[in-house]
């Protein structure tokens, strides 16, 4: 019996990876790592996540391959390979709602409410206290794909949260956040994205969906203000 059960398990995983790979889905790939904090800089790639949570609605999909697409889920994008960093990205998929004329549902397609959809993971370690300006390496091809929340340790503030890229088209860096729902901001300056990091030693980073069809390719947080990645970016240490 216990022959049987095993080579019934063993054949079912088989059947699932099989049925994956077939649709095109791409299983997420756990990253026990963790990510350390060195002179104010600490590099992620996006990818490189321990695990996601809250995947009811809306999940991570990690594309390392011009030929493999999750096509199980809606997506309105091509794939966009040329430039990631480290030769994948992930993106927060099916994406319903890719321009203004399709509907906005709220605790669906877009949620404001940060570390609610879609969460993302990852171990990292602080050395040094202090506030840490928030630059995300993303793609995006519209306005309702350009933003996500930034958490540490299930505390999400209001500096990290609704973080947006300014860059369209095309990979790029920025380290802005929108102003919150119903503030007037016409001819205001973009607001910083930032957390403040008071307690050192092993933390976890967090990362939510705002909307979906969110490309991200790589993480930056520095101490530096006047820091700005170029390129890929600085390397994973």
């Amino acid at each position: 019996m216990f022959m049987i059960n095993t080579l019934r398990t063993i054949l079912c995983t088989i059947f699932v990876l099989t049925l994956c790979s077939c649709l095109g889905v791409q299983l997420s790939k756990p990253n026990s790592m963790r990510f350390e904090e060195e002179n104010g800089l600490l590099v992620l790639e996006a990818e490189s996540f321990y695990k996601q949570t809250k995947t009811d609605k809306r999940r991570w999909y990690l594309i390392d391959s011009p030929n493999v697409k999750p096509d199980v889920v809606r997506d309105g994008d091509p794939v966009h390979l040329e430039n990631a960093s480290g030769g994948a990205y992930i993106e927060v998929l099916p994406d319903t709602r890719h321009n203004h004329d399709e509907k906005l549902i709220a605790g669906e397609n877009f949620i404001d409410k940060p570390g609610a959809m879609a969460v993302l993971h990852y171990k990292v370690k602080f050395n040094n206290p202090g506030r840490y300006y928030i630059w995300i390496r993303a793609f995006s091809s519209n306005s309702e794909d350009d933003a996500v929340h930034v958490g540490l340790d299930d505390i999400w503030p209001e500096t990290s949260m609704r973080w947006r890229t300014l860059i369209n088209y095309e990979w790029g860096w920025s380290r802005y956040r929108r102003y919150p729902p119903k503030v007037e901001h016409k001819g205001k300056p973009h607001l910083l994205a930032y957390i403040d990091v008071e307690k050192v030693g092993k933390r976890e980073l967090q990362i939510s969906m705002r909307e979906d069809g969110f490309e991200m390719d790589k993480i930056v947080l520095t101490k530096d203000k006047s820091f700005e990645p170029k390129g890929l970016g600085p390397l994973n240490k």
